[in-house]
């Protein structure tokens, strides 16, 4: 693990900001879920992967809706049978695994930090209305205030997360005394850039394939100080102890 020294007017910690999406929940859980259920009506892996991409490519944010999913599974489902997806029925069984796909210590993090009374907050990008199911499915909607929960789509997602900060925090925000929590080292460097004294905690996932362990490394190399990254979200319970003491 690489050595987190941030600029010293960064901490205490008062604030910190989360990513959703493979960082406190693992989305390839409930992802996998999908195609499983399609499965069950006998549509391929490869053709519920063109039914996903498909699904966001019919609103103009481009995201992922399950009413589109489900409408474009029916579709494909009935040119066999005559057999129609519930919406209901699917929901039940997402909900199910969602509550299994919380990423271990995210809960233990959360309630560390209401103990600590830091402000936490929830940064996502998506489908309104399918990212608040999965923040209530996996029981992590009791840490966050609704009003500290935000919710960016369409073109620019990242400038958008940037601006929703702005508008909760002010235009002169400089991420001073704040942690931002995320997985994706592409859109983390964009908020190391327009937050300066903001830290990074990064979570890494060796599954995942989109982001390979160098992307993160180069991160590391470029901002040195503010930036640490872990296959565990463990290391911020102690994160704060950690950087007094190389601060001395």
């Amino acid at each position: 693990m690489k050595t987190l020294e941030p600029k010293v007017q960064t901490f205490p910690l008062n604030r910190v900001i989360f990513d959703l999406d493979n960082t406190l929940i693992n989305a390839e859980n409930i992802k996998a879920a999908l195609f499983q259920e399609l499965d069950t009506f006998g549509i391929s892996s490869t053709q519920a992967k063109t039914i996903y991409e498909n699904t966001k490519k019919q609103n103009a944010e481009n995201v992922f809706t399950l009413d589109m999913f489900v409408k474009l599974t029916t579709e494909a489902h009935l040119s066999r049978t005559q057999e129609t997806v519930s919406v209901q029925k699917l929901q039940k069984k997402l909900k199910k695994i969602a509550e299994h796909s919380v990423v271990p210590y995210s809960q233990e993090i959360l309630t560390d930090c209401v103990k600590k009374k830091r402000d936490i907050y929830l940064l996502s990008s998506g489908d309104q209305d399918w990212q608040m199911k999965k923040i209530l499915w996996t029981g992590l909607a009791k840490f966050f205030k609704r009003s500290h929960i935000m919710i960016v789509a369409g073109d620019n997602v990242f400038q958008k997360k940037c601006h929703a900060i702005h508008k909760i925090f002010g235009k002169f925000f400089d991420g001073s005394h704040t942690l931002f929590v995320n997985d994706r080292p592409d859109e983390t460097k964009v908020i190391l850039e327009s937050f300066p004294h903001i830290v990074c905690f990064l979570r890494y996932e060796e599954r995942n394939t989109r982001f390979p362990r160098e992307t993160f490394n180069a991160l590391q190399q470029s901002f040195p100080k503010r930036v640490l990254v872990d296959t565990s979200l463990q290391p911020i319970q102690t994160l704060e102890a950690e950087i007094n003491e190389n601060l001395k």
